[in-house]
Formats: C-alpha cells, sequence, structure tokens
C-alpha cells in the first residue's frame, strides 16, 4: 500500500487512485508505459502524484512489500520535459540512494528498469521516500509502484 505523501518542498503533494483503471492523461501514459518497462507487473498500491514548476523538489513516500519486486513507472502532463526521481531509505537514513530514474530529456522516467528492487526485509513493509525534480517544464508527474 502506498503511504502518505511526507510534505513538498515546493511541489502540491497529493495521492491518487490506483493507476489501473483511470483514464486521465497521468493515468493511460504509466498505463503505457508499464507495458513496455513493467511486463508481467501489476501496479501496487495508489499513484503518488505532484505538481511542480521547473526547478523544484517535492517528495512522496511508497511502501514496500516483503517479498515482492518493484519497478517504478512515471508519467506527466503536457509541458513536463524532463523529471528526475530517486528514491532513498526515509529520514535520518535518506542518503542511502535504492534507485534513480535514468539521466536525459524525459517526461515520463522509470526507476529499477530491467532490474526490479526487492525489499531486503523477510517479512512487512519497507518505506521508501521518493525525491522528484522537475529539471525542465512544469505540471503533474504521477508515480506508480509495479510489482511481481
Amino acid at each position: 500500500m502506498l503511504g502518505g505523501v511526507l510534505g513538498g518542498l515546493g511541489g502540491q503533494p497529493s495521492s491518487s487512485g490506483s493507476a489501473t483503471g483511470g483514464t486521465d492523461l497521468i493515468s493511460v501514459g504509466i498505463q503505457q508505459s508499464a507495458q513496455a518497462n513493467a511486463p508481467g507487473m501489476r501496479a501496487d498500491g495508489t499513484t503518488v502524484r505532484l505538481q511542480l514548476s521547473q526547478g523544484q523538489t517535492s517528495e512522496g513516500q511508497i511502501q514496500l512489500q516483503a517479498g515482492k519486486c518493484y519497478t517504478l513507472i512515471a508519467a506527466s502532463n503536457p509541458g513536463v520535459l524532463e523529471v528526475s526521481i530517486k528514491v532513498t531509505m526515509p529520514a535520518p537514513m535518506q542518503t542511502q540512494v535504492l534507485g534513480e530514474s535514468e539521466a536525459g530529456m524525459n517526461p515520463m522516467p522509470t526507476v529499477w528498469k530491467g532490474n526490479c528492487y526487492k525489499s531486503p526485509l523477510p517479512m512487512g513493509a519497507m518505506p521508501a521516500r521518493l525525491e522528484v525534480t522537475m529539471k525542465s517544464g512544469s505540471g503533474m508527474i504521477g508515480i506508480q509502484p509495479y510489482a511481481k
């Protein structure tokens, strides 16, 4: 299950329903990207949505369940040109980076594409912090965990 948003550093975070079944541009973008970048995986939890302007950073939180392997799929609405996502442990251990989106101009980044991330915990859920930076453009981005 997706945890609540930790509080923005300039964005306006919110959470929304699962990417499966959504009809808005972000949900459709996530579904299409997941077909190519998370084959055999299913949406796990709800979508973290963040509204950002160029240069702003905001954060959210997801829960990684033990025994599942995760890929994060993101999509944005028009106006977003480049977004970066960094996944870390929550404070005070947030210097440990668990994954990052690929570099370059990409309004629809993925994290752990091809090599899904598995929680090291034997049971329960592990919180993970999402740090999202709008490098170019502005608008809404949605990030959906996919798991198998």
